[in-house]
């Protein structure tokens, strides 16, 4: 996974330098919040399991560098809510998450984005459960999003976005989840969010 990451990271930086000084037009921020649906992918022994999703919700800031008249890179800084419905109890982690997306726009009216996703781990609980807690699960999470989106007019956007979850955020240290899977138990973040984004 290091090396994964480690070659889309070159991509990305590759990509700003060869585009950086094809476009005039000016870089835009602002922010963004919305409603977050996140689950987990477990795997059990090699059985697949999808847990059922929770509702809440990521908040946070982003910049908008054109790259050229349809294209840009768009870095962002989110407060994200993940976690998921897992037996009797209801389990949140607290994320702050770095995508950096590129962004392409289809239409004046549409856009797509896309790209990888870093996440720290701010906490865990669960409402039902005190043996709950943040070190059941890595500091850090990867993931690749994707999404779109349609510009309700120049300054506010209306989107969707689904994350990936590419690592397992098991720790495996854990004591309170999968008990007696040991090694065999993996963990993955999935999410689909909507969001409302204002740009200045």
């Amino acid at each position: 996974m290091g090396n994964f990451v480690q070659k889309i990271t070159s991509l990305v930086i590759i990509s700003c330098l060869l585009f950086i000084n094809s476009s005039q037009a000016q870089t835009t921020f602002g922010f963004k919040g919305g409603v977050n649906f996140p689950s987990w992918k477990v795997s059990l022994n090699g059985i697949d399991i999808n847990t059922s999703n929770s509702t809440t919700y990521m908040i946070g800031g982003f910049l908008n560098y054109p790259l050229s008249d349809n294209v840009s890179i768009k870095p962002e800084l989110l407060y994200q809510v993940m976690g998921s419905k897992y037996d009797t109890s209801s389990i949140v982690q607290n994320y702050i998450a770095v995508p950096l997306l590129f962004k392409f726009d289809i239409t004046d009216l549409l856009f797509f984005e896309a790209g990888p996703q870093f996440s720290i781990l701010l906490g865990a609980s669960a409402k039902s459960d005190t043996t709950v807690k943040k070190s059941d699960f890595k500091s850090t999470d990867f993931q690749f999003v994707f999404g779109g989106g349609i510009k309700l007019t120049q300054n506010i956007h209306s989107g969707f976005r689904y994350g990936y979850g590419l690592s397992n955020i098991l720790s495996s240290n854990n004591t309170s989840l999968f008990q007696g899977e040991g090694m065999n138990a993996t963990l993955k973040n999935n999410s689909l969010s909507v969001f409302l984004s204002y740009a200045f």
